[in-house]
């Protein structure tokens, strides 16, 4: 627990915490038939005066694995740092509107993002059955999951630079997910719980 998390929940605060993070990504999109997209944060070090922030928004690309570009920008700001936990909380509001990928469904959703964008390759080289096993959203996710994981493992046979840009692109973006993003876009805050009162 951050030293800010410990004295909110000491003192039963609850409000919105925006955390500086090197990078962060939360996934997005409209309705259950639009594509995923990608909310991303990330910190650009400046050698002198106060760093800021890059904060965009990506797609992916069909067939982008052909131009090595997975994904493209569809918006972009650059934020200063003083103004960067406003702008957060401010956009915030705005993804609220849309449908917000838990946990649980991150590392699906950036395999159907890689799916969506390497789709040639995929028809072509893994069995369609195996295939719509990863993709289909009426499946359990562990089910689904194991079907990744089937997936992966052939891809990193038949394919090993595609196999990198998986472990080393998109599961970056799983493994800095911004779930304290996730809380604040649900609830409009992020809770603390408090401690338990000891009794006397």
């Amino acid at each position: 627990m951050h030293l800010y998390e410990e004295y909110l929940a000491r003192h039963c605060i609850t409000l919105p915490v925006v955390k500086h993070t090197g990078q962060g990504y939360v996934f997005f999109r409209e309705n259950e038939s639009d594509s995923w997209r990608i909310a991303s944060i990330v910190l650009q070090e400046q050698k002198q005066g106060p760093s800021n922030y890059c904060i965009r928004v990506f797609k992916p690309v069909r067939g982008g694995d052909k131009y090595f570009s997975l994904f493209a920008v569809y918006e972009e700001n650059d934020v200063e740092w003083d103004d960067y936990e406003d702008f957060v909380l401010e956009w915030s509001n705005v993804l609220s509107n849309f449908k917000i990928a838990t946990s649980s469904e991150a590392f699906c959703a950036a395999w159907e993002m890689f799916v969506y964008a390497n789709d040639e390759w995929f028809s072509k080289n893994i069995p369609l059955d195996i295939l719509y096993g990863t993709l289909d959203e009426d499946l359990l996710t562990t089910e689904r999951m194991h079907n990744i994981y089937e997936c992966v493992q052939s891809m990193s046979y038949k394919s090993p630079s595609r196999h990198r840009v998986w472990q080393d692109d998109v599961m970056n973006l799983v493994e800095n997910y911004a779930y304290w993003l996730c809380d604040i876009i649900k609830n409009g805050s992020l809770q603390i719980p408090a401690p338990e009162k000891k009794k006397l």
